[in-house]
């Protein structure tokens, strides 16, 4: 299996990894193998002798079970779970490294046969006690689930004082500290940097290619609101491109909406929009992501993705949990993560396809 372009990220949790494997995929034009990703192999054709700890979860009809648990029980089963994790991991990216594209992995795959594999590997670490002290704080299903068992026991305190037992022990500084001298290089979460610039921090981690575009906002009566608004004039886009100088010549943004330029040595080659509305009588909708254009000698560099991945970043960080994204193609902004929700018909009487994803 020929691992050169795949890259693996490794920690433990509240560290970002998630964020970075998706980040990445998203900035390089690459697959995201994202937490659990083997779970599709985890059908009832696994074997429950040679997979124990994962049909564990998979059989499982009480989930009482699951949390009154011992901490040592639990921790035994963490580790088994990953050993059988990396098993059907290793025979997923068989299949997924012939797709001659980057591949950014959050993995089970222990530090041992990373080392073997000769992986491109970063470690991504967080502080261990985070994990304890906010674990109920993150509103996934599956935590929240657990909080609800644990509040249904007969004794909710001893059940909840178990559980702690047990997040204390699966984020114990003896597994923090065999990460953090793996001998890989290690990331740690700093709550001052943009996830931006943590993924510049990554890329540069693993060996990838230093991206010599950068993605602006542009601010009203600037220079580079001037060179926009000539760059739109001069795009080959007709269709929109009198749309959007008007846009830019009456300044229609407010509040968090604005656009977003692409510039490479110092000329923009890319541009895209934050708005609250768009050309479509669908007022309930937003924020969307608009005006997506790259200079046609730009194109198969992943600009667009950056564009995106940069405005999706303003927006999580601005309190939205998703963004739509308007486009008569099929087939392009599913690459980004996106899926369609429906047809929309726009204000010309045309129809477009909307798309969604979660940020």
């Amino acid at each position: 299996m020929d691992l050169t372009n795949t890259y693996f990220i490794i920690g433990n949790a509240y560290a970002g990894k998630s964020t970075a494997v998706k980040g990445l995929a998203e900035r390089y034009g690459g697959i995201a193998c994202v937490e659990n990703y083997h779970e599709k192999l985890m059908d009832e054709s696994l074997d429950k002798e040679q997979f124990p700890c994962l049909c564990y979860t998979r059989d499982m009809t009480d989930w009482r079970q699951f949390i009154r648990r011992t901490p040592e029980e639990y921790a035994a089963w963490i580790d088994g779970a990953a050993k059988e994790c990396e098993i059907l991991e290793l025979r997923l990216l068989e299949d997924i490294t012939k797709s001659g594209k980057r591949i950014f992995v959050d993995t089970n795959i222990c530090i041992e046969t990373l080392h073997k594999l000769g992986a491109n590997v970063l470690v991504m670490l967080a502080d261990p006690m985070i994990s304890v002290t906010r674990f109920f704080e993150r509103p996934d299903r599956e935590k929240q689930f657990i909080y609800g068992l644990l509040m249904d026991e007969p004794d909710p305190d001893a059940a909840m004082a178990n559980y702690r037992e047990i997040l204390m022990r699966i984020n114990s500084k003896e597994r923090y500290d065999r990460l953090r001298s793996s001998g890989f290089h290690v990331i740690l979460r700093d709550d001052n940097r943009t996830i931006g610039q943590t993924l510049d921090i990554a890329a540069e981690a693993l060996g990838l290619p230093s991206a010599d575009i950068r993605i602006m906002p542009v601010e009203r009566g600037t220079e580079l609101a001037d060179e926009l608004m000539q760059f739109v004039r001069e795009c080959s886009w007709t269709d929109v491109k009198e749309h959007i100088c008007n846009m830019l010549d009456e300044w229609v943004f407010t509040d968090w909406e604005g656009m977003l330029a692409a510039v490479k040595d110092g000329r923009i080659i890319g541009m895209a929009s934050m708005m609250k509305t768009d050309y479509y009588p669908l007022p309930d909708i937003y924020p969307w992501i608009s005006c997506i254009f790259v200079s046609e000698e730009y194109r198969g560099q992943h600009i667009s993705g950056r564009l995106i991945s940069y405005a999706n970043e303003r927006l999580r960080q601005l309190g939205f949990d998703r963004s739509y994204i308007p486009t008569e193609y099929t087939g392009l902004y599913e690459h980004y993560g996106y899926s369609y929700v429906r047809d929309i018909t726009n204000y010309g009487g045309g129809t477009d396809r909307l798309y969604m994803k979660e940020i």
